[in-house]
């Protein structure tokens, strides 16, 4: 997390006053369970997608392991660990303005 409170850090410092930061991102799931249930979820609405648009491939079943692969780009935390890291680089009205599953908006204000 050190990362990406540092990242805040540079972003708040460049952003005018009353300027917002909003973060399009995904989220661990603070615990195991609501990770099963997410994914469940995540893999249903995908397959439903795929049907519809005539997608003739499967759902990939390693989607957790790649979501969660250490040695990814991607670096995902807890939707509490980003939201404190954004109060402690300094934002403002820091808060959640969507989720669905492990898919959040989240943001603050300088």
């Amino acid at each position: 997390m050190n990362e990406k409170a540092s990242l805040f850090k540079k972003i708040i410092s460049h952003l005018n006053a009353g300027g917002r930061f909003i973060n399009i991102d995904v989220v661990l799931p603070p615990s195991e369970e609501l990770e099963s249930w997410y994914f469940a979820i995540w893999r249903d609405w995908l397959g439903h997608t795929m049907k519809r648009y005539n997608v003739k491939d499967e759902v990939p079943e390693d989607l957790i392991k790649r979501y969660k692969d250490p040695s990814s780009m991607n670096k995902p935390d807890t939707l509490s660990n980003q939201l404190t890291a954004l109060e402690e680089a300094g934002f403002l009205d820091v808060d959640c303005y969507f989720k669905n599953g492990i898919f959040v908006v989240f943001g603050g204000k300088r």
